[in-house]
């Protein structure tokens, strides 16, 4: 289960900027992909607005992957257990 802190439009934003950089691409090359300014693309990487269905298949398509892949839960870290008490290190 993921963070509660976490927006649904900032997991997209995140998994989209994660595609650009898979695909060592710059923000400012989804600007004239989506038609919007860069202030306007770097407020929906944010999460400060969502994106929409329409915006999402324009990016996966740019980017030559599937735009479901931006609805995805973030995977958590898994954080190392601590050792039972007494156990040898």
């Amino acid at each position: 289960m993921e963070s509660p802190t976490i927006t649904a439009a900032e997991r997209v934003g995140r998994h989209v900027r994660a595609a650009l950089a898979e695909q060592a691409m710059q923000i400012r090359e989804l600007e004239p992909v989506l038609g919007f300014t860069h202030a306007a693309v770097s407020r929906r990487l944010s999460g400060q607005i969502p994106f929409r269905c329409d915006e999402l298949i324009k990016i996966g398509e740019a980017l030559g992957v599937d735009p479901g892949r931006f609805l995805a839960p973030i995977p958590q870290q898994r954080t190392a257990s601590p050792s039972p008490a007494g156990a040898a290190a």
